[in-house]
């Protein structure tokens, strides 16, 4: 029936999207899935201008997909975007419903349109009606519209395509002539002018053509340096490789061996300037530019000596962005306020991006179109394009605003073609994509490493990643430009991240690898990594502790500043609940996210801190701001990693917190507080008894927990039998299946044999009206569905744990054994006849140490093992071998 009304639906969806394409277009049809079509659509011949044999034409893709109410319409990623993350300009879909009253709608997309409007899971872009994105201005656009901007783009995707292939050939031309291919054409004019002007001049000069922006990519500095030194009269080869300039100019080696770099910037020896004015202003400049665009070196190609020109800036920077970094909300919200005191737009840029980052996206955006008109007006045409930019990204957050077409906007601005080319990059996300392909394919062969056990050294591959996502980092911060707000980033940077942390997994004595984390890592770490995703790279890749490096003890001071009572106070107002209301649930998803990533590098760097007090302010932090049980879970991590630094009155203080806090209650941390009082040998003593009764009553209301695994080894003999009573009292009262599976499973609680018949008819009820779904998991072992799957694992190990084989005479199990074979075999193992229909892999089925130490005495399932290794390898049942079956 579901196939039926799927298959109804996708040709609803293509005979309406014949409609508004049959007649401008000739077209050809190609199932997709059940729900989906696409039509390969072309211009007819008449309508094309210029046309001959030899030119490349384009057919555009439409997808016709039709949805009901709310549901979801999925776009596979790589209709809409290619192996680069370019747009696909020849890409387009229509999707149709109906309206509660029949009335026909249908929604259009570009692929432009997809990626910016769509929200991005795994590798589909998702497309879903709800109250807030209703895409209004995407809905019944006019057919003429809509045939129109098809043709346009098909036109457009046409002659992108050809100029291409064009530029190919030219490019290929170039390669074969040498004089052709010596300098970037957009290098010649510049060189020429520069031409007999002393060298402090050619390099003043040739740095002064980014003057538009702050800081730009270092290769693109060095590609200016190329020209020719006359002193020689050669052409010279200069290239930027790791924050370093190599050159083999000998008129730029000699300028740079004249300064004197530490502190302040010197000339040793003025008699190199003659010809030149401002010959010191010039210096400084050139360093500085140099500097900021990340080369701190010049390195001579043919010796291979290396110039220092890093300036040693020992100044600590207190401006708003360097606040906000440094987790500083307060100074850092104070300054905003306060406003921008700077006629400069740079520094309205940066002020604009904090309100974007604090969440007050009408403020960003009402700031981005004073700055464009402003900058307009001075004819800024860099900043200009980008506050443009900046308002487009923020609109994405703000739904309601209207975003400025930066295509157009490019071809308005005046600038030089180059300067075009970087604008445009940033637009269409080249360059974005050009450097997390790159951090990508790193990654990918580490992991690689990883998964092939392949011995081989990580550590230039580390390196290379760090040194793409520093020039990233500071191109994009330098310039005030969004994009690392947003989700097209992260892969980038939770990449970064993972690629170190395995590269450190692979460590051996005589291999290099990462070794450390330093204070940039940390802080991309807390600012741009999902916190469910950190915490994995460093379980995953099975990292005990790493080693942490810091020269501006940034970690401490981003601590103390996050959990200040000041920060606290702050924060309450910005982001606190108000009548079960956040002002700005943005902001207040950063926040939540911050203290996930700060606590998990807690618990893995190597970090020396001052922990007095720090549990009394992660307290105050969580209540003030009413944190939930999830919102905290990292901390679970950290109390049992960290133990030896906190002390027994910590840990109760914590653990009472979270016992008389209803939504900090449910949630594992409280039975890992049990763990390390347990650890430091902490038994619960009368004066406790608020706690102690807390704590039986969560352990009985919430069995899931686990807490009868560890509480009975807190409890003294007294609190011990006044447990195990409340535990009888409510499974005779009510018989609750969890409570008695965890009771029972407990090593430190008895339970009579009698409940486990009232467990045998909630099972029975289970079998009777088992429910199996499309998306419910199945058992690869049994092919029983969750739940039903869970259960019948429970009871297995339960019936272990009481060890009495007249059960298996009880009606039920009979019925159970009758599921699967499985069952035969696991419940009646030392009768089982293994010859006949055993399967190996059973034992995979359920991994409960009760069940797999008992199995582990039978010789004949460890003779069936052996035999099996002769001829398979499996890690998993190496590894249940090696704990119970090797003795």
């Amino acid at each position: 029936m579901q196939q039926y009304k799927q298959n109804f639906n996708g040709k609803q969806g293509e005979d309406r999207t014949r409609q508004i394409l049959g007649k401008h277009f000739i077209y050809n049809v190609r199932s997709i899935d059940i729900d989906g079509i696409d039509f390969f659509v072309e211009l007819p011949p008449q309508s094309r201008t210029g046309l001959n044999e030899d030119r490349i034409q384009v057919k555009g893709r439409v997808q016709s997909k039709f949805f009901e109410n709310n549901n979801e319409v999925t776009i596979a990623r790589e209709y809409a975007e290619d192996e680069n993350g370019n747009i696909r300009t020849d890409f387009f879909a229509l999707l149709h419903t109906d309206d509660t009253n029949e009335n026909e709608i249908y929604f259009f997309f570009t692929a432009k349109d997809i990626k910016e409007q769509f929200r991005l899971r795994d590798d589909y872009f998702i497309f879903s009606l709800s109250k807030e994105r209703k895409f209004e201005k995407f809905k019944n656009i006019s057919k003429v519209e809509i045939n129109r901007k098809i043709e346009w783009l098909i036109r457009s995707t046409e002659e992108y395509k050809n100029q291409k292939f064009i530029s190919s050939i030219e490019e290929n031309y170039k390669t074969i002539n040498f004089k052709s291919s010596t300098f970037d054409n957009q290098n010649q004019e510049l060189f020429e002018r520069i031409k007999n002007k002393p060298i402090v001049d050619k390099l003043y000069e040739v740095l002064f053509e980014f003057k538009d922006f702050r800081r730009i990519i270092p290769w693109r500095l060095v590609n200016k340096m190329s020209f020719k030194d006359e002193s020689k009269r050669t052409f010279t080869f200069t290239n930027y490789s790791q924050f370093c300039l190599s050159t083999n100019n000998s008129q730029i080696l000699d300028f740079f061996k004249n300064l004197e770099v530490n502190e302040e910037i010197t000339i040793r020896n003025r008699n190199i300037f003659k010809n030149s004015k401002n010959s010191l202003n010039k210096s400084l400049y050139i360093v500085n530019t140099l500097n900021s665009n990340l080369i701190f070196n010049v390195r001579n190609n043919d010796t291979n000596e290396t110039i220092d020109i890093k300036v040693k800036n020992k100044k600590v920077c207190d401006c708003i962005s360097c606040n906000f970094y440094i987790l500083n909300f307060k100074k850092a919200y104070s300054l905003l306020r306060s406003g921008s005191q700077s006629y400069d737009l740079w520094d309205k840029m940066q002020y604009a991006l904090i309100w974007l980052k604090f969440g007050f996206y009408e403020k960003a955006i009402v700031s981005y179109e004073e700055i464009a008109l402003e900058a307009m007006q001075n004819k800024q045409e860099v900043i200009l394009f980008l506050a443009k930019l900046n308002h487009k990204l923020t609109t994405r957050k703000n739904f309601d605003a209207e975003s400025p077409d930066l295509n157009l906007e490019i071809e308005k601005v005046a600038l030089r073609k180059e300067l075009k080319k970087i604008l445009n990059s940033l637009d269409n996300y080249t360059l974005l994509n050009g450097f997390r392909n790159e951090i990508n394919e790193i990654y990918l062969k580490i992991k690689d490493y990883k998964q092939r056990e392949y011995v081989n050294n990580t550590l230039n591959l580390i390196n290379r990643s760090l040194v793409l996502a520093s020039e990233y980092l500071n191109f994009i911060n330098g310039n005030w430009i969004a994009l690392i707000e947003f989700e097209e980033s992260d892969l980038l940077f939770e990449r970064l991240i993972e690629s170190c942390l395995i590269s450190y997994s692979l460590s051996t004595d005589f291999s290099d690898h990462f070794s450390f984390s330093n204070d940039s890592l940390v802080e991309i770490s807390i600012h741009y990594c999902n916190s469910e995703k950190l915490l994995s790279f460093f379980q995953k890749n099975n990292i005990q502790i790493i080693t942490y490096k810091s020269k501006k003890d940034y970690l401490k001071k981003a601590l103390f500043n996050f959990f200040s009572n000041e920060n606290v106070d702050f924060l309450i107002n910005e982001v606190g609940y108000t009548d079960d209301q956040v002002n700005n649930y943005e902001f207040r998803r950063r926040v939540k996210r911050t203290f996930s990533n700060l606590i998990t590098l807690l618990t893995y760097l190597d970090f020396k801190i001052d922990l007095k007090g720090f549990i009394d302010s992660v307290i105050f932090f969580i209540i003030k701001l009413d944190f939930t049980s999830h919102d905290i879970y990292t901390l679970s991590h950290l109390i049992l990693k960290k133990s030896d630094l906190f002390s027994e009155t910590d840990i109760l203080k914590l653990l009472k917190t979270l016992l008389l806090k209803k939504k900090l209650s449910d949630g594992f941390l409280i039975t890992n507080c049990l763990y390390v009082l347990e650890e430091k040998k902490h038994i619960f003593s009368s004066d406790e008894s608020e706690t102690i009764n807390l704590l039986i009553q969560k352990s009985i209301k919430d069995p899931r927990l686990q807490l009868l695994d560890i509480l009975p080894k807190v409890l003294d003999k007294k609190d011990l039998i006044n447990l195990q009573s409340k535990i009888k009292d409510k499974l005779a009262t009510k018989f609750d299946n969890e409570l008695y599976y965890d009771a029972i499973t407990s090593s430190n609680i008895r339970i009579s044999e009698s409940f486990f018949y009232d467990y045998l008819n909630f099972i029975d009820k289970k079998l009777d009206f088992k429910t199996e779904t499309f998306l419910s998991l199945k058992s690869p072992f049994t092919g029983i569905h969750d739940p039903l799957r869970t259960y019948l694992n429970e009871l297995v190990e339960i019936f272990f744990v009481l060890n009495n084989q007249k059960l298996l005479q009880n009606k039920t199990i009979k019925k159970i054994i009758q599921e699967s074979p499985y069952y035969s075999f696991i419940l009646n193992h030392s009768n089982f006849d293994y010859d006949s229909g055993f399967n190996i892999l059973w034992l995979l089925e359920n991994q409960s140490k009760f069940v797999l130490k008992e199995i582990g005495k039978n010789d004949k399932i460890k003779f069936k093992l052996k035999s099996f290794f002769l001829k398979e390898h499996n890690k998993n049942l190496l590894q249940i071998y090696a704990r119970y079956f090797s003795n």
